[in-house]
């Protein structure tokens, strides 16, 4: 199979997003790797069904358990200097149709694989299409891929599934292999098993030790079809999906843990929805730390009512154990389900793909559909791992989605959360190649420009004292705004996705207010910061959204005639922001926030006396780099010039606060001329 070279996979030219296509961030830009082979061969292969990825993010497999008519094929690649460059494949070559590549898992390192070949056959005994697992290490000098081990079933069985699931530990020396047919019948179901192998120092493999679930689930439970191991190599997860077919049935999550050498079946989870129909918990799950995360893929599967999406569960086991039901149930925010507003079948099928490291989750909803998308085209949702809880922030899809493609169901990311790797095994470019599949690399898929406030802002404040006619403000705000928004494929493409993470506001000039007759109060250095994202939302096809969860401070100096000031601040939930973003990447994004209604009581220390604040914001933003510090006054900002100079003399002369550099605060003097020196010199980044 010859070495090809792979579209570069980071940054601008790799990620994001036609809006006229579909509002979302599209997981890869151009065509997905080719393969060298011959079209029959290709058809039904089925790239993408299992993918893993190193911590680092620099090497990748990809199975295509159906390429050669079910003989199967593991691909290789490397990332060379920001290229994924693809090396020889490599398949199980003992029989026909052993599928290998059903199941990969890859330690930390990227030198050392699990492969299942499930349809594989034992040697000794001979029994056909038991199936297999094989080992297989990377040199580090050619980067090529050898085997090293191959595990048969201890009690083979004719299409017994050995080695449908697989997983390792990041340090390489466990490992995970299951027996999970779904070929036996319900009147004939064949026997399940799950097996642990150890590698000692010297790279040899213990023999494979049965693990006892007590009391043992039936044999069609499916136990064993998909399986996990937590960091530290000592506790297995091992789901059991099936017989879940009736209302208040439930799949079922075994937990083993290694206990002085012993590996002892501890805790079982379940989670229904009582009314349900049915459930596939305990098909998809993962462990994160001290949690175990998981879904039930069937959780509004086929049903039309839009509130039934289905929800990551978050398990807590920091005490040592996991309960029965989950600590935490997340959903899908609204902002980023089907259409951007939620839909029928919102998020369908989501956890069939699921990859977490670190503090960065994937989920796949491979049956996901939208008007954009098609018929369960699938798509992946990522997470984060913020302030000690999981965050939906982003959505992904491919730029060129097919219907029935079930993208998202092969998930890995690296360490970092910089590298994704998402499969779509049903992928057909054209009617002679059905279900070839494809897989999509993703690098750097976000970035945070500041987007600085323009002098056509006005913030309109309207204040009620009681006893007092309303007073109408105004003022032009200056300061800047932080958005995330996703790299597009094309300069010129327009974005789809904003998250507002920050920023500050300030009032240009002090304000005078009338608090009762006679009665006037100075209201200086305003600030509106914001203190908590809001969520992620998609853009409509104007570029409009409602951004909703964000929270802002307001404080200032208050000061009554004759007395000092006195700091005030007041935390502000705010409802929905209505915000709309144009431009691209190459003019420059605009992001423009009108009709922003804050309704609050300001707390000025006056008791029943506080006053009633109506505050409509109007804010034209365009994109630009922040100030590097306060010596940076003048565009073009990050770079320190005359400019910066010749505002600051304007700033000390017209006794403006920019100039203020130094103590005494309040008095501009030669230690702000001082302060400002010091600062020009030292740069900018």
């Amino acid at each position: 199979m010859s070495i090809q070279r792979v579209r570069n996979g980071f940054g601008p030219a790799f990620l994001s997003v036609s809006l006229l296509a579909n509002p979302v961030v599209l997981a890869q830009c151009g065509d997905s790797p080719p393969f060298d082979a011959e079209d029959h061969a290709l058809i039904g292969a089925g790239f993408g069904f299992s993918v893993a990825i190193s911590a680092d993010g620099s090497i990748a497999l990809v199975g295509g358990p159906g390429f050669d008519s079910g003989d199967g094929v593991v691909r290789t690649f490397e990332k060379v200097n920001d290229d994924w460059v693809e090396g020889d494949g490599f398949q199980a070559g003992s029989f026909v149709g052993e599928a290998i590549g059903t199941a990969i898992a890859m330690n930390d390192a990227g030198d050392l694989a699990v492969i299942g070949h499930p349809f594989d056959f034992t040697p000794d005994p001979f029994v056909f299409f038991s199936g297999a697992a094989s080992v297989w290490e990377r040199d580090t000098g050619t980067g090529g891929w050898s085997r090293t081990h191959t595990f048969y079933d201890t009690d083979p069985i004719f299409r017994g599934g050995f080695g449908v699931a697989v997983a390792i530990s990041p340090d390489g020396t466990t490992a995970v292999i299951s027996r999970a047919s779904n070929l036996g019948t319900k009147t004939a179901p064949l026997p399940d098993a799950v097996f642990v192998t150890t590698r000692d120092g010297g790279g040899a493999w213990s023999p494979l030790v049965e693990l006892n679930p007590d009391p043992a689930p039936d044999n069609e439970d499916q136990f064993g079809q998909h399986v996990a191991i937590n960091r530290a190599g000592d506790a297995i997860a091992v789901g059991a999906p099936e017989n879940t077919f009736g209302p208040g049935l439930t799949g079922e999550i075994y937990i083993f843990r290694d206990i002085a050498g012993d590996w002892t079946h501890t805790e079982t989870i379940a989670s229904r929805e009582p009314d349900e129909a049915f459930s596939f918990f305990g098909s998809t799950f993962a462990f994160s730390g001290d949690t175990l995360l998981a879904t039930d893929p069937a959780d509004g599967l086929y049903s039309f009512d839009p509130d039934d999406s289905p929800d990551l569960f978050v398990f807590d086991g920091s005490d040592g154990v996991f309960g029965p039901e989950p600590d935490e149930r997340i959903g899908v925010p609204l902002s980023l389900r089907s259409d951007g507003f939620g839909g029928a079948g919102a998020a369908r099928g989501l956890g069939y793909g699921i990859a977490v490291r670190g503090d960065s989750m994937l989920l796949g909803a491979s049956y996901e559909s939208s008007p954009f998308a098609g018929s369960e085209a699938g798509t992946v949702y990522r997470l984060e791992k913020r302030q000690g809880g999981w965050e939906f922030v982003s959505r992904l899809q491919a730029d060129d989605p097919v219907e029935f493609s079930r993208f998202g169901s092969g998930l890995a990311i690296s360490a970092d959360g910089s590298e994704y790797l998402i499969g779509e095994p049903l992928y057909q470019p054209d009617f002679d190649h059905y279900g070839m599949g494809r897989i999509h690399f993703t690098g750097e898929v976000f970035r945070e420009p500041s987007f600085r406030v323009q002098s056509s802002s006005i913030i309109s404040l309207l204040l009620s004292f009681p006893g007092v006619d309303p007073q109408v403000l105004e003022t032009i705000p200056s300061g800047f705004l932080r958005f995330v928004v996703p790299f597009t494929c094309e300069e010129t493409d327009p974005v789809s996705q904003v998250q507002l993470v920050g920023g500050t506001l300030s009032a240009t000039e002090p304000m005078e207010i009338t608090i009762a007759p006679g009665v006037t109060l100075t209201a200086d250095n305003i600030t509106l910061s914001v203190t908590e994202p809001s969520q992620p939302a998609v853009l409509d096809l104007t570029g409009q959204a409602m951004l909703s969860g964000a929270e802002f401070r307001l404080e200032a100096d208050i000061a009554f005639e004759g007395f000092p000031p006195i700091h005030a601040g007041k935390r502000m939930e705010v409802g929905a922001i209505p915000v709309e973003v144009g431009g691209d990447e190459e003019s420059g994004l605009t992001a423009d926030i009108s009709g922003f209604m804050l309704d609050q009581i300001i707390d000025a220390g006056l008791g029943d006396d506080n006053p009633f604040v109506n505050a409509d914001i109007t804010l034209v933003t365009e994109e630009s780099d922040p100030p590097c510090n306060p010596a940076d006054l003048a565009e073009p900002f990050g770079l320190h010039d005359l400019a910066d100079v010749t505002a600051f003399v304007t700033a000390f002369q017209s006794q403006d606060g920019a100039a203020d550099l130094a103590e005494p605060f309040g008095l501009f003097d030669l230690a702000d001329v001082l302060g400002f020196v010091v600062l020009f010199n030292a740069g900018c980044p």
